[in-house]
């Protein structure tokens, strides 16, 4: 038995990098946030391989995408469990089933490795017997020592099963994060379903290993219950140098204020700002739930120009309103916008309390002093009343439609999050006019407001007239890539 296998069974750092020729075709680049890591997920284990009460009952740790985050917690670690004690069972949950998959392949890939023979050996010999896969399923593989590994996704099932140790990996999305029924049913399954699946509920650890998303996403959820005597050691690696770095420690490791100069370079992450918008950088990156200067649309974001810098435009019109006089409802709003060069310009915008008939005899107006022609299209979101509403304003001689865009099946602060990048990188003009005040108030206290028809209407008129460059497309390929090489 060589020294290296020693090593590798008595250092979990040695054994990660090692059985990184087993989960990924890329070459491995170190830094020092995964020693940290591996040693601090290693000090966990003593506990739970000799079956005693843990330090702290849940380990969260929160760094950037592409960190390796899920090949150190999710898929090395457990098998590293098996050199110590093969009877441990451990359970990682994640957000969708594709991730899932992914987990429990890479962490079956080890066992499975031709070289995996002379850990296989060190079994024998300390345990009486070699390590055999008895169970092998895509979701969930365990061994001739009773050990279990399960992979699932927090909609899956899992009754029956208990766990030595319960990881949870990323099991909200950035898009879901933005979605609070989304968010609703991850801190259901934190707070209902895993402490469900412990084997002995004084015994068994967590570990939630996440990006920051939302000030109520799991950590957010989780680190409240600090405030009641759940005991946390919460560790937040950023992925640039602030004050959001914990523990302390941690600060001293950083070289020129990057957390990984090489897979987070400045370059990388100015590219990764352009097309995350401040927003999602300040989650995904900084590890903060919002941006420190405040709401999601700042002021500083629109460009107002002047009338004789309006290039030829065909002009377009939104909707979106209850078409009520009652104002205890939400207003009706209307916004006219056009699209040239890549670039989207908002000629004019109103909100207004109208019944129906009053709307209908406002849009001819409307369109009369903002240039809407026979080549000009009225979108309608597609409410109950928009329903009825479009084939009456079909008669005016107008083209109006549903509003079609992916952003319906999304909530209004998801659908905000969807089009900032293209309003952060000056995609979208104002033109100067006494409605410039409101709009850019109501999108820059959103969505703590009262009104929120503007957003709305803004985020629509992207989505529908403001499409991808190609540039843009490529640039968040690469970005993803990226991520789903490295995480």
């Amino acid at each position: 038995m060589t020294n290296e296998i020693l090593q590798c069974v008595s250092d979990y750092y040695k054994f990660f990098k090692w059985a990184w020729q087993s989960i990924s075709n890329e070459k491995y680049s170190d830094n020092w946030h995964i020693k940290y890591l591996c040693d601090q997920l290693q000090e966990l284990g003593k506990y739970i391989i000799k079956r005693e009460p843990p330090p702290y009952d849940l380990l969260i740790i929160n760094i950037p995408p592409g960190q390796s985050k899920s090949s150190i917690v999710s898929q090395v670690f457990p098998v590293w469990l098996w050199l110590q004690d093969p009877s441990i069972c451990t359970m990682v949950s994640t957000y969708s089933d594709s991730l899932n998959l992914r987990n429990v392949r890479n962490a079956k890939a080890i066992i499975e490795d031709e070289y995996f023979v002379f850990f296989n050996d060190y079994i024998e010999f300390k345990f009486g017997k070699r390590l055999e896969l008895s169970v092998n399923q895509n979701n969930y593989f365990n061994n001739n020592y009773k050990g279990e590994y399960s992979g699932t996704s927090i909609g899956g099932t899992i009754t029956g099963l208990h766990f030595n140790l319960l990881i949870w990996d990323d099991i909200i999305n950035p898009k879901q994060a933005a979605s609070e029924a989304e968010r609703k049913h991850a801190k259901l399954f934190l707070d209902w379903t895993l402490p469900s699946r412990k084997k002995d509920k004084a015994l068994t650890p967590e570990i939630g290993i996440m990006q920051r998303l939302h000030e109520d996403d799991p950590t957010g959820h989780e680190l409240k219950k600090a405030e009641q005597g759940k005991r946390i050691k919460h560790i937040c690696l950023p992925g640039e140098l602030s004050d959001n770095i914990k523990p302390d420690e941690c600060k001293s490791f950083y070289k020129n204020g990057l957390l990984d100069e090489k897979r987070l370079s400045k370059p990388i992450l100015k590219t990764m700002r352009i097309n995350l918008g401040s927003y999602g950088y300040a989650g995904q990156i900084s590890q903060t739930p919002s941006p420190d200067e405040g709401g999601l649309m700042k002021r500083e974001y629109w460009k107002i120009i002047k009338q004789n810098e309006i290039p030829e435009i065909t002009w377009h019109m939104l909707i979106d309103g209850a078409y009520t006089a009652k104002k205890k409802n939400d207003p009706t709003g209307i916004l006219i916008a056009g699209e040239y060069k890549q670039k989207l310009y908002v000629k004019f915008v109103i909100s207004k309390w109208m019944e129906s008939p009053e709307l209908l005899r406002y849009i001819p107006e409307c369109s009369l002093l903002n240039g809407i022609s026979k080549a000009s299209m009225i979108y309608i979101e597609p409410k109950a009343s928009g329903q009825s509403l479009r084939p009456q304003i079909n008669n005016l001689g107008f083209n109006a439609v549903d509003i079609k865009s992916n952003l319906i099946r999304l909530d209004k602060v998801a659908r905000v999050n969807e089009v900032l990048p293209r309003i952060e990188s000056g995609k979208v003009n104002l033109i100067e006019g006494f409605w410039n005040d409101e709009f850019i108030e109501q999108c820059a206290i959103f969505p703590n407001g009262d009104h929120d028809e503007y957003p709305d209407l803004i985020s629509y008129a992207i989505d529908i007239l403001l499409p991808f460059e190609i540039n843009d497309l490529i640039n968040i390929d690469k970005i993803n890539k990226m991520f789903n090489d490295n995480n």
